[in-house]
């Protein structure tokens, strides 16, 4: 190893003897060689060879996941239809159908190396979407004793934007999560649906809501 400057770099050192023609040695060639390079690429073949590792046993994961998250979507999806669900009974089957179906697709965008999927926008009520994150948000593992949820709608049911619903939900139930963390679990947390001052250029005709 060698220091230049304080930096250490890995060095190569190769000899040969000199000869004289008579073949008496007359002395030592050594030659330095800076292997910095090398052992960059040796250590990258080692990184990709672990990802590549990882990402297998993600991917494997992966799969694994999807085949009992098939079953509970079907298994959600008879039940609905065969018994006398009504009202909120029906509403959180319902939820769960859906869930499954935005955790399929999660799963897929995962084992597509997490390429991101191109937006699909459109024109709907936002209060759809949150109610559903609210629902399902109150059936969480952090929700306890201590914590509750209230969704205040100002709009009167009357809020529209131009998102793409399944992404925005994933953005509502991050900010969420992180919500309950900042309160340490304790308290109410309230979601509140209001207007913004400006309308938005891709929807013209509608208030975005916050």
């Amino acid at each position: 190893m060698s220091q230049a400057g304080g930096n250490t770099r890995p060095i190569g050192l190769s000899t040969s003897l000199l000869r004289a023609k008579s073949g008496e040695e007359r002395g030592l060639l050594a030659s330095f060689q800076d292997l910095s390079d090398v052992r960059r690429m040796q250590e990258r073949v080692r990184r990709a060879d672990r990802l590549a590792a990882v990402g297998e046993l993600a991917a494997n994961v992966a799969h694994e996941i999807r085949n009992p998250l098939a079953a509970i979507a079907n298994s959600i999806d008879m039940l609905r239809d065969e018994l006398p669900v009504r009202g909120e009974q029906r509403r959180l089957m319902d939820l769960v159908v859906k869930e499954s179906e935005r955790l399929n697709r999660i799963l897929d965008d995962f084992l597509e190396y997490a390429r991101v999927r191109p937006l699909q926008t459109q024109v709907g009520p936002v209060q759809h979407a949150v109610e559903e994150v609210v629902t399902l948000l109150r059936c969480h593992p952090d929700i306890g004793e201590e914590l509750t949820i209230h969704l205040e709608d100002r709009t009167g049911g009357r809020c529209f934007a131009c998102t793409d619903e399944a992404q925005m939900k994933q953005v509502y139930v991050n900010l969420a999560l992180n919500a309950f963390e900042a309160m340490q679990h304790r308290g109410t947390l309230t979601v509140t649906l209001d207007r913004a001052g400006a309308t938005t250029s891709a929807c013209p005709t509608r208030r975005a809501c916050v």
